[in-house]
Protein backbone atom coordinates (compact mmCIF):
# COMPACT_ATOMS: atom_id res chain seq x y z
CA UNK A 1 0.00 0.00 0.00
CA UNK A 2 1.22 3.47 -0.68
CA UNK A 3 1.92 6.48 1.17
CA UNK A 4 -0.65 8.10 0.13
CA UNK A 5 -3.18 5.55 0.07
CA UNK A 6 -2.41 5.28 4.12
CA UNK A 7 -2.74 9.13 4.08
CA UNK A 8 -5.63 8.80 2.75
CA UNK A 9 -7.01 5.78 5.06
CA UNK A 10 -5.84 8.21 8.08
CA UNK A 11 -8.22 10.79 7.04
CA UNK A 12 -11.18 8.40 6.93
CA UNK A 13 -10.19 6.89 10.07
CA UNK A 14 -9.73 10.41 11.65
CA UNK A 15 -13.46 10.89 9.90
CA UNK A 16 -14.88 7.53 11.59
CA UNK A 17 -13.65 8.88 15.51
CA UNK A 18 -15.32 11.94 14.81
CA UNK A 19 -18.46 10.15 13.63
CA UNK A 20 -17.93 8.10 16.51
CA UNK A 21 -17.16 10.57 19.26
CA UNK A 22 -20.60 12.43 18.32
CA UNK A 23 -23.07 9.00 18.00
CA UNK A 24 -21.31 7.53 21.88
CA UNK A 25 -20.60 10.60 22.96
CA UNK A 26 -23.32 13.20 22.10
CA UNK A 27 -23.15 15.79 24.69
CA UNK A 28 -19.69 16.29 24.53
CA UNK A 29 -19.60 16.48 21.13
CA UNK A 30 -22.22 19.20 21.47
CA UNK A 31 -20.20 21.14 23.98
CA UNK A 32 -16.95 20.53 21.53
CA UNK A 33 -18.74 22.10 17.96
CA UNK A 34 -20.89 24.92 19.91
CA UNK A 35 -24.08 22.99 19.85
CA UNK A 36 -24.09 22.61 23.60
CA UNK A 37 -28.09 24.41 23.61
CA UNK A 38 -28.50 20.76 21.59
CA UNK A 39 -27.78 18.65 24.20
CA UNK A 40 -30.15 20.05 26.61
CA UNK A 41 -33.28 17.78 24.27
CA UNK A 42 -33.78 14.93 23.53
CA UNK A 43 -34.52 16.06 19.81
CA UNK A 44 -31.03 17.93 20.33
CA UNK A 45 -28.89 15.05 21.35
CA UNK A 46 -31.28 13.12 18.10
CA UNK A 47 -29.74 15.33 15.91
CA UNK A 48 -26.07 15.11 17.18
CA UNK A 49 -25.80 11.66 17.08
CA UNK A 50 -27.27 11.27 13.82
CA UNK A 51 -26.27 14.35 11.73
CA UNK A 52 -23.25 14.39 13.38
CA UNK A 53 -22.56 10.66 14.35
CA UNK A 54 -24.39 9.19 11.54
CA UNK A 55 -22.92 11.58 8.46
CA UNK A 56 -19.63 11.20 9.51
CA UNK A 57 -19.45 7.48 9.91
CA UNK A 58 -21.00 6.84 6.23
CA UNK A 59 -18.37 9.30 4.88
CA UNK A 60 -15.29 8.01 6.76
CA UNK A 61 -16.45 4.72 5.82
CA UNK A 62 -16.96 5.39 1.96
CA UNK A 63 -12.56 5.08 0.97
CA UNK A 64 -12.60 1.41 2.84
CA UNK A 65 -15.67 0.45 0.63
CA UNK A 66 -15.06 2.21 -2.69
CA UNK A 67 -11.30 2.66 -2.44
CA UNK A 68 -10.22 5.75 -4.38
CA UNK A 69 -13.34 6.80 -5.62
CA UNK A 70 -14.87 6.91 -1.99
CA UNK A 71 -11.44 8.39 -1.09
CA UNK A 72 -12.57 11.57 -3.31
CA UNK A 73 -16.04 11.13 -2.24
CA UNK A 74 -15.02 11.93 1.19
CA UNK A 75 -12.32 14.59 -0.02
CA UNK A 76 -15.99 16.15 -2.28
CA UNK A 77 -17.69 16.49 1.24
CA UNK A 78 -14.81 17.83 3.21
CA UNK A 79 -14.63 20.57 0.49
CA UNK A 80 -18.15 21.15 0.50
CA UNK A 81 -17.92 21.50 4.39
CA UNK A 82 -14.88 24.42 3.89
CA UNK A 83 -16.88 26.22 1.35
CA UNK A 84 -19.72 26.36 3.77
CA UNK A 85 -17.69 27.25 6.62
CA UNK A 86 -15.67 29.41 4.62
CA UNK A 87 -19.16 31.79 4.19
CA UNK A 88 -19.88 31.42 7.83
CA UNK A 89 -16.65 32.71 8.62
CA UNK A 90 -16.85 35.82 5.78
CA UNK A 91 -20.22 36.47 5.53
CA UNK A 92 -23.23 34.89 7.10
CA UNK A 93 -22.00 34.58 10.77
CA UNK A 94 -18.65 36.17 10.99
CA UNK A 95 -17.24 33.64 13.41
CA UNK A 96 -13.97 34.18 13.20
CA UNK A 97 -13.01 32.04 16.33
CA UNK A 98 -9.88 29.64 16.43
CA UNK A 99 -11.30 26.57 16.35
CA UNK A 100 -13.48 27.83 13.37
CA UNK A 101 -9.98 28.91 11.15
CA UNK A 102 -8.31 25.75 12.55
CA UNK A 103 -11.23 23.79 10.89
CA UNK A 104 -11.58 25.07 7.73
CA UNK A 105 -7.55 24.79 7.51
CA UNK A 106 -8.44 21.07 8.59
CA UNK A 107 -11.06 20.65 5.77
CA UNK A 108 -9.47 22.41 3.21
CA UNK A 109 -6.18 20.76 3.82
CA UNK A 110 -8.61 17.05 3.60
CA UNK A 111 -10.44 18.05 0.82
CA UNK A 112 -6.89 18.49 -1.10
CA UNK A 113 -5.16 15.24 0.23
CA UNK A 114 -8.55 13.24 -0.70
CA UNK A 115 -9.17 14.54 -4.42
CA UNK A 116 -5.84 14.92 -5.29
CA UNK A 117 -3.38 12.76 -4.27
CA UNK A 118 -3.48 9.27 -6.11
CA UNK A 119 -4.03 6.60 -4.87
Amino acid sequence: MSITSLIKLGIAVFTLGIGAYAFFLPKAAARFTGLSGSADSPRGMSEVRAVLGGAFIGAGLLPFLYGNTGAVGLGVIYLAIGITRTLSIARLDQDRSPSSLISVGSEYLFAALLILLPW
